[in-house]
């Protein structure tokens, strides 16, 4: 992990790192389960096994602050746009508009923001191109489908036995018989 790079000197050991947590704060609920924290720790996808190792990612659903602690409901709240209440939320506060009247934080924070809405744009883009591609291959796929039961429908007609209309059409037989 990159971050475990910089908390470690060269030929340093591992097991000296220390704990490291990643923090994610949404306007969203991330794992659509109406917690307000959702705490994540590394596990062996394969054995389920838990690694202690120090990392643990954090999220934070700030639409789930009804159900929040008074602290944590606080911010939540905050990051939801209501005016702080809490010593801490008022400290933030404060940093985040000596950060907006920093021209130079600002210019940072606007570059970010410029990122942000490129990688968006691309996003969109490219979640648009892959519909009209699912898009195309899904009427290939019922044009085909209903090409086969008209061709079905054709052959029942001129006496064909199921089993040859199975082999031309690749319709099953229970397909056939619903004809």
């Amino acid at each position: 992990m990159l971050i475990d790079n910089s908390a470690v000197n060269k030929g340093g050991d591992y097991n000296n790192l220390p704990d490291t947590f990643i923090i994610f704060l949404c306007t969203f609920d991330y794992l659509q389960e109406g917690l307000p924290l959702y705490t994540i720790i590394p596990s062996c996808r394969e054995t389920g096994q838990i690694f202690n190792d120090g990392t643990t990612k954090i999220i934070a659903n700030s639409t789930a602050a009804e159900h929040a602690e008074k602290d944590l409901k606080a911010f939540l709240s905050y990051m939801n746009g209501k005016p702080p209440e809490t010593a801490f939320t008022k400290k933030l506060d404060k940093r985040v508009n000596e950060t907006k009247e920093d021209e130079e934080k600002r210019r940072e924070y606007m570059l970010l923001k410029s990122f942000e809405m490129d990688a968006r744009r691309a996003g969109i883009a490219e979640g648009i191109q892959q519909g009209i591609s699912q898009g195309i291959q899904q009427g290939f796929a019922d044009g085909s489908y209903r090409k086969a039961l008209e061709t079905a429908k054709v052959m029942l007609e001129r006496n064909y036995p199921p089993a040859e209309i199975c082999l031309m059409t690749g319709l099953s037989k229970s397909e056939i018989e619903k004809l």
